[in-house]
Parts: structure tokens; sequence; C-alpha cells
């Protein structure tokens, strides 16, 4: 989970650590792609901010992460979803959530995309 925004970040590793996934976090790009590089074993899903404070942005840090992850789905959350079409319309996303968004919807999203549980069940 990369978000430069504390609230967020520690409320969706929070919930997604409270359902079962193994969650790594980072407040920037800088500190996802040196995570990304330093970790043993394999990430199942990438999430990720678009707009982030430093030199590397949400798409840098997807990049980074499919070069090393290949096939592993990435999830991009922005508040400016015009923003992220204008500059990266033809990087491939899995999918792009639009903030504001719930804890239950981000779960249901990487269930969908890791093909694991009822992806459609309604969350607490």
């Amino acid at each position: 989970m990369v978000e430069d925004e504390v609230l967020i970040r520690l409320m969706v590793t929070e919930e997604l650590s409270f359902e079962g996934f193994d969650c790594h976090e980072a407040a920037n790009g800088e500190e996802a792609i040196a995570l990304i590089d330093a970790a043993p074993e394999r990430f199942a899903v990438l999430v990720t901010d678009f707009h982030m404070p430093g030199s590397r942005d949400g798409v840098e840090v997807a990049r980074h992460f499919r070069a090393r992850h290949p096939g592993a789905p990435v999830i991009i959350i922005t508040g400016r979803p015009d923003a992220l079409a204008e500059r990266y319309s033809v990087f491939p996303f899995d999918i792009v959530m639009h903030k504001p968004f719930t804890p239950s919807q981000l779960l249901a999203s990487i269930r969908r995309l890791l093909g694991c549980g009822d992806a459609d069940k309604p969350q607490p």
C-alpha cells in the first residue's frame, strides 16, 4: 500500500491485515521502490496512490512493480482521474479507484483480482 496520506494508508492496511492479508506500506514512491527491491517474497498485488510527494509518482511505482512482479495486479487510487488519464493513458492498470473509497470497496477489488473469497459479498 503506497499512500502519502497517513490516515488513508493506516485505515487501508489495518482493514487488509484484519482480513488476513500481509501488508507492506510506503509513504511515497521512493520508499515503495526500495521496499519492492528489498522484499524477499513475491508481492501479490500493488495498491498505490497516483499523486505523491517526491520524484516518483504512482505510475512509476507501478512500472517498477510490474517489472519485478510480472502478471501481478495493480490498483491505482486517485482523486484526479482526469490527470491520470491525461498523462498515462497507455499504462495498463487493472483497476483505477477514485477517492474517496471505502476499505471494503478496495478489499472487494483485491479479492476479485486475486480470485480469492467472495468479492461480491457485503462487507461489514
